[in-house]
């Protein structure tokens, strides 16, 4: 389930508006240019330039992700509410379970529709109720700081063009970019799949596919993984061995 609160439905003082407005972005550009006057062969006779330039400059916000992200990843692409179909005496049967290339349903062999059911009308603006209750099994929030500071970037260049025969230019320089305040997205409940145990040398990725592939077969895992072993610790789980 995925709803949008469209902002003339916001209370108090945010009806209409996103964000309170900065007036602090303050973004100067500068640039200087110089002919050397020097007479040599390195430089010429008035042949080299010199220029040197400084811009601030301030990130636009956007907005998109805080409603085309949710979507398509928590909306409409997982949201799943026909868990396990399987095809049982000619008609498809929502099982929850597990499935196998043997009795899954499959979509234009099989059958062409599965029993999933209508939408249900919901109120605008929608407030969660922050568990996974029907009619919606799927929840996925994101908010917006309306305080939010934009990001901006020093961005700073130094070139030195010189003339050449035959109308070439020879240019050098330096260009630097440093920005500040960058936004992240950051999932906190995100697993480190990348994460390594340094003793064993097997990634949290690597252990967790290992006990998955004994269990979707319906077997019991009876061989520990370093990753778990060494990061967590059996004295830390609910049953030793992993059968639970």
């Amino acid at each position: 389930m995925f709803g949008v609160t469209p902002v003339n439905y916001l209370p108090g003082d945010w009806k209409g508006r996103l964000r309170v407005s900065n007036w602090r972005q303050f973004a100067p550009r500068m640039a200087a240019a110089w002919e050397v006057p020097f007479h040599n062969r390195i430089i010429g006779d008035h042949k080299t330039v010199v220029r040197a330039g400084y811009s601030l400059v301030w990130d636009r916000m956007s907005d998109i992700n805080e409603v085309s992200l949710p979507l398509t990843t928590g909306g409409l692409l997982d949201a799943n509410v026909c868990g396990g179909p399987v095809l049982q005496g000619g008609s498809v049967v929502c099982t929850k379970g597990a499935t196998n290339p043997g009795n899954a349903f499959r979509i234009g062999v099989d059958g062409n529709n599965v029993p999933v059911p209508l939408p249900t009308a919901v109120p605008i603006p929608y407030v969660v109720s922050g568990t996974a209750a029907k009619p919606f099994g799927l929840f996925l929030m994101s908010g917006l700081d309306p305080y939010a500071v934009p990001a901006h970037s020093h961005m700073i260049d130094l070139t030195v063009q010189r003339e050449l025969p035959g109308k070439m230019i020879f240019e050098i320089g330096y260009i630097a970019r440093i920005s500040r305040n960058l936004p992240e997205d950051v999932a906190y409940n995100a697993a480190d799949y990348l994460m390594k145990d340094a003793v064993s040398g097997q990634t949290f990725s690597q252990s967790f596919d290992a006990v998955a592939q004994v269990l979707r077969a319906g077997g019991t895992v009876t061989i520990p993984q370093p990753f778990f072993e060494n990061q967590i610790g059996t004295a830390s789980c609910v049953a030793r061995g992993y059968s639970s």
